[in-house]
């Protein structure tokens, strides 16, 4: 006879970890199985790790509705509560909503994607009401006067949508309309900012709720969640979102400190004797680095330097299917062509600075890097050697395979002994030449 497992705290956690490529189908399941032979105090576990995991709130209302089997759990009404009114994250691209940021159009951008999420679950009609848009917005936290909503739709007519000739139906463009239209407008601006980035990925699920700058930020996170935890510096990302590098700062450090995590980085490198690498930059600062140097264990002097940062978000996902994403990026690709006068652009140095592709610059696989240094003929890239004792990123610079390791640099306090003799060293030297 078979031996059924014991449906208790450790368990669910196994089941839930064990279902955590189907958010969705984990929470029905977890919740039939705890609604069912699971106890109170399991039950309200069980509940509350459902609200706090990022799903769908059709899925997360049965969910918790299953939970509420039992009259003597009131404790939980207050969540499924909270389940049905909670605004849920809604689909968006990621690069449209970076163009949107760029050339000032963000606002629209938030009503045509609201708008569109209305149509979607009217079976995509493409036809939303005024009122019912306007009625919405309360529910994303958007506080906006009549005015400025009247302002706002005026301003996306023609680019986000058609009104009837009594101005009470909004007809929604398709993502296929809108993106080739926004890759003009960025060229006519700036051509960066489409080129290495072009519209048609993927859709996020982005937080579309609160005040314009609420939104900006959460596109911001949105896109570095579709580029999986880039490392990028801030006058890139300033460029690519048209924004300061102090709006950027600031929006990391207020609105996204539960979202975005931006961790620091540094380059080093061990010189060899009697050489200096062109590599190591003006600003970088020594280093004592303990290695293993002929099978014995010394200290050499290396060399450390600040780089860009790398920015991890947190609890964004990624809508499963490509949806419209090809269709987009076909028609994004003909517009980027026809301004490159049909040459799509590349590393050849006969074509304008700003249609070359920029050369990648970091790599977590040594073979990876070293078959691109061959195949480009460019200098030191930066290889991903691990995090340091105080949770930084550590890269080295280098052509090939890795020489130096995350955790080499010595003690702080041993360092400052080394350093400290060099110096005695040379203001002796320095005195005994005088």
């Amino acid at each position: 006879m078979a031996t059924v497992a014991p449906v208790d705290k450790s368990y669910i956690l196994k089941l839930w970890s064990d279902l955590a490529g189907n958010p969705p189908a984990r929470c029905l399941v977890i919740a039939r199985v705890v609604a069912t032979h699971g106890s109170t105090k399991l039950k309200q576990h069980v509940a509350e790790m459902i609200q706090s995991d990022a799903i769908p709130r059709d899925e997360r209302s049965q969910a918790l509705k299953l939970l509420q089997i039992n009259p003597k759990l009131p404790n939980l009404q207050p969540l499924i509560n909270e389940a049905n009114a909670k605004p849920q994250p809604i689909r968006i691209d990621p690069e449209i909503g970076r163009l949107a940021i760029a050339i000032k159009l963000a606002a629209p951008f938030r009503f045509w994607c609201i708008g569109r999420e209305l149509t979607r679950n009217e079976q995509g009609s493409g036809k939303v009401s005024r009122e019912a848009l306007r009625t919405v917005l309360a529910q994303y936290d958007y506080e906006i006067t009549n005015d400025h909503f009247s302002r706002i739709i005026r301003d996306g007519e023609g680019v986000f949508w058609n009104t009837d000739r009594y101005q009470e139906n909004l007809h929604l463009r398709s993502p296929r309309s809108l993106a080739p239209l926004f890759t003009e407008m960025a060229f006519g601006e700036n051509p960066a900012l489409v080129l290495t980035n072009p519209s048609g990925v993927r859709d996020m699920y982005i937080s579309v709720s609160g005040s314009h700058e609420e939104f900006e930020a959460s596109l911001y996170a949105g896109w570095m969640a579709h580029r999986e935890a880039p490392t990028i510096s801030k006058q890139v990302l300033s460029t690519l979102f048209g924004r300061g590098v102090d709006t950027l700062r600031r929006w990391e450090q207020t609105r996204l400190d539960s979202t975005l995590t931006v961790r620091k980085n540094y380059a080093q490198y061990h010189v060899q004797p009697n050489q200096w690498a062109s590599v190591i930059p003006t600003h970088a600062q020594p280093y004592l680095a303990n290695i293993v140097k002929d099978g014995r264990y010394t200290q050499v002097t290396a060399y450390r330097w600040r780089i860009s940062n790398t920015y991890i978000p947190h609890g964004i996902r990624q809508h499963p299917y490509l949806g419209q994403a090809r269709k987009v990026r076909r028609k994004v690709q003909a517009v980027i062509e026809s301004f490159s006068c049909g040459s799509p652009a590349s590393e050849q140095s006969g074509q304008p600075a700003y249609l070359q592709k920029p050369l990648k610059l970091y790599f977590e696989d040594p073979k990876r890097l070293k078959r691109y240094v061959q195949k480009i003929g460019c200098s030191e890239r930066y290889l991903w050697r691990g995090l340091d004792r105080n949770g930084a990123g550590v890269f080295e610079a280098t052509v090939s395979y890795g020489q130096t390791f995350s955790w080499e640099r010595a003690k702080p306090k041993d360092e400052y002994r080394h350093f400290k003799k060099q110096a005695q060293k040379l203001k002796t030297y320095l005195d005994s030449v005088a």
